[in-house]
């Protein structure tokens, strides 16, 4: 039986603060100091996986994360070790963590002007392409847009991206909240789309898009999450709206997927039990706009067929979201380590997914932990065929059973909420926001 190939689609990455002034250009130099004392804030109020000894005794039984693990957030040769270490053969890194925050351009970051944050996209994408190059083709880059001083910027970054060797583009965080980037509804992307698919690259929204700049830090700092561990709105049973969302009922609505029908969209860290609900109350809107005066041109396709022919999901996953891999579209399911937060799988990856595909069909188990993620993001999966033979997972591990022992249960629960479900949808939150969004194409055709 042949080994798993499995790509993590969702790490992180960043250059170590010290560096930060030697990827920006000079010009935008004079807020390094501010970065790196931001980042120093960060680090303060960020938890760990081990809080203390005794879930440091649970979580690190190999050691790695007293010796220093994390430090393939800079790191290309530790965090290919801890990579293969945990039976993955290549990952998509996106940028973001308390040790490395971004350099002016993150919703993260206090507030920057579209100019700074243009120079910081540039500073972290020519460090991201060095970083990846150190196993091109396993370790693929997200680059990262800020559409400035127009949207040709972007379409120039497009190009570079693919050229650069990226798996992906991350669309601009801010679409429709500041001033150089309009709505993803707002024809003015079209160019964007374009380069997309012209590129053959995908699109990439993670969770922070469309929250301002600045918005989560008093939150953030609130949350005490040293003490509190993850805070996962889950627990309270409802599917929460997230913001970061929207973009893929605006593509719908916009008619993106029918003028570039092979454009990939991807959604990261968002969690998975919003998409049957949000689909079914997409699916209901269309029925009721079918027959009124509404005025909005429909798409060609239903919400459904979108979502499971352009899109794809990445999360560490979580038991719950696994049962729900069928009407979620298991063809669209990624998994993530993310690698190195804390709230992530890393080291314990093998017993958390042992925790979540036991029983689960082989074919499916391949297509969650790495085929959905080669597909979309252009991974060779013949040229990952050596290293999967090498360090990859036979998957009986994983699909057999293997009890996990009760105390990392507990420490996932704890760190990442692995046994929350959330199972009530609100559709008078959502709703709203998708009439907003459908008089906002009324308006722009």
């Amino acid at each position: 039986m042949a080994k798993l190939m499995m790509i993590s689609a969702d790490t992180h990455a960043g250059p170590a603060p010290h560096e930060y002034a030697d990827w920006l250009d000079p010009k935008y130099r004079d807020g390094v100091d501010d970065l790196i004392k931001h980042t120093e804030w960060f680090q303060s109020i960020a938890f760990e996986a081990a809080p203390d000894e005794a879930a440091r005794k649970i979580v690190d039984t190999r050691g790695v994360m007293a010796s220093g693990g994390m430090s393939g957030v800079w790191d290309p040769a530790r965090r290919l070790a801890e990579l293969e270490a945990e039976g993955f053969v290549a990952e998509l890194i996106f940028p973001g963590d308390p040790s490395t925050i971004g350099m002016y351009f993150s919703n993260l970051n206090r507030p920057c002007s579209a100019e700074y944050r243009a120079a910081g996209v540039k500073a972290h994408n020519r460090w991201l392409a060095e970083f990846c190059s150190y196993a091109p083709g396993r370790m693929l880059g997200v680059a990262q847009m800020e559409p400035w001083p127009d949207i040709q910027a972007c379409v120039r970054d497009v190009a570079w991206a693919k050229q650069a060797g990226m798996g992906a583009v991350s669309m601009p965080r801010f679409t429709g909240i500041e001033e150089n980037q309009p709505p993803v509804t707002s024809p003015q992307w079209e160019p964007f789309w374009q380069a997309c698919v012209d590129n053959d690259i995908a699109v990439s929204f993670h969770v922070g898009h469309l929250h301002p700049q600045g918005g989560a830090l008093e939150v953030l700092e609130a949350a005490n999450m040293k003490v509190t561990g993850f805070q996962d709105p889950a627990t309270d049973g409802i599917i929460h709206y997230d913001a970061g969302r929207r973009p893929f009922w605006q593509l719908v609505l916009a008619g993106v997927f029918d003028r570039y029908p092979t454009l990939r969209a991807t959604f990261t860290e968002f969690h998975c039990e919003w998409i049957p609900a949000t689909l079914a109350h997409l699916e209901r809107r269309f029925d009721e706009v079918r027959f009124s005066e509404s005025g909005l041109r429909l798409p060609k396709l239903r919400p459904t067929d979108y979502w499971r022919r352009n899109c794809g999901v990445a999360a560490q996953l979580r038991p719950y979201e696994v049962a729900l891999r069928g009407q979620i579209g298991t063809e669209t399911v990624m998994f993530g380590t993310d690698y190195p937060h804390p709230e992530g799988t890393w080291p314990n990856t093998r017993e958390w997914l042992q925790g979540l595909m036991q029983g689960v069909p082989e074919p499916e188990v391949r297509m969650i932990l790495g085929e959905n993620a080669a597909r979309m993001y252009g991974f060779d999966a013949q040229a990952l065929a050596p290293h999967v033979e090498r360090v990859g997972l036979e998957p009986a591990e994983l699909i057999d059973e293997h009890p996990v022992p009760k105390q990392l249960i507990d420490n996932f629960q704890w760190r990442s909420g692995y046994l929350n479900r959330a199972f009530k949808y609100d559709p008078d939150v959502v709703e709203p926001i998708i009439r907003e969004d459908e008089k906002s194409v009324i308006a722009a055709t």
